[in-house]
């Protein structure tokens, strides 16, 4: 599958395609809630499946009353995560793959973990827009690029509190550089009837291809980036990551304002049962 990430780069997947499989939450010995896979059948993506989509529909997870379901759905919809037994992207060891965590002897991750791993890949663009626009950065954006993924040599990385504008890049260089190599992302150069050789980004799976996706919203221009509306609520800047429609409200992360959001869904849902049942 070819996947188009901007006029000149592309997007490979070549020998590990990107597999849609059956998943249903488990609650592993330990207590923790895990999405499994339940059949080792699938279906590939295909030529028409856009990367940002996927993206898009992973971020949205974090909107959902009950992300252990919103994520197992994402896994039902785009596919597995490549999420290894050591809580890393499953390529952290370079050439080889590393094995998943098992439950009932079929691939399995937590949900907890899921969570880190949204969060962070949210977040570092979140923390990129803010670094261009010279503004401070927040202490739980910072915290989820510390939980995920800790490579060897990175927990932690450099200093991040009050830190100047090219530590802060530096930062997050640093972080797009490890994620990318610990998900697989590979160089790959091409020259057959050109003049110069061309110098493309093969992806190996579906977290592969998010990582580079990633890396494509943060360094393109301005002018395209994704739109900016105020939270419903505290009035403060929100990045939207899907088209908003009419009459939709729009939250910040802030716990207040989540909370907020979760009772106005709540209440919105028991007047749609209670006209439901009115009808009926």
């Amino acid at each position: 599958m070819n996947a188009k990430v901007n006029d000149r780069e592309v997007i490979r997947t070549s020998w590990r395609p990107v597999v849609v499989p059956s998943a249903q939450l488990i609650v592993a010995e330990n207590g923790d809630v895990c999405v499994v896979v339940t059949d080792d059948d699938g279906v590939e993506w295909d030529e028409s499946t856009r990367i940002e989509d996927a993206l898009d529909a992973l971020i949205a997870t974090l909107d959902a009353d009950d992300f252990d379901e919103a994520i197992r759905d994402f896994v039902r919809d785009w596919g597995w995560l490549d999420i290894c037994q050591h809580s890393y992207p499953d390529r952290h060891d370079g050439l080889t793959v590393c094995g998943p965590r098992l439950v009932d002897g079929r691939p399995a991750v937590s949900t907890r973990l899921l969570r880190d791993v949204v969060e962070a890949l949210l977040n570092v663009e979140d923390l990129a827009a803010r670094t261009r626009k010279r503004q401070r950065w927040s202490k739980s954006a910072q915290n989820s690029l510390k939980a995920w993924p800790t490579p060897r040599g990175f927990r932690g990385g450099l200093r991040i509190h009050n830190v100047e504008l090219r530590q802060s890049r530096e930062y997050l260089a640093t972080y797009l550089t490890n994620l990318m190599r610990l998900s697989g992302v590979a160089p790959v150069v091409e020259w057959t009837d050109q003049r110069r050789p061309i110098v493309s980004y093969e992806a190996d799976g579906l977290l592969s291809m998010l990582s580079l996706e990633l890396m494509r919203r943060i360094s393109s221009p301005d002018d395209v980036r994704r739109d900016i509306d105020r939270c419903s609520v505290c009035g403060r800047e929100v990045n939207l990551y899907r088209s908003k429609r009419d009459g939709d409200d729009v939250y910040c992360k802030d716990d207040a304002c989540q909370r907020t959001r979760k009772t106005r869904n709540k209440r919105a849902s028991r007047e749609a049962a209670a006209n439901k049942g009115d009808k009926s």
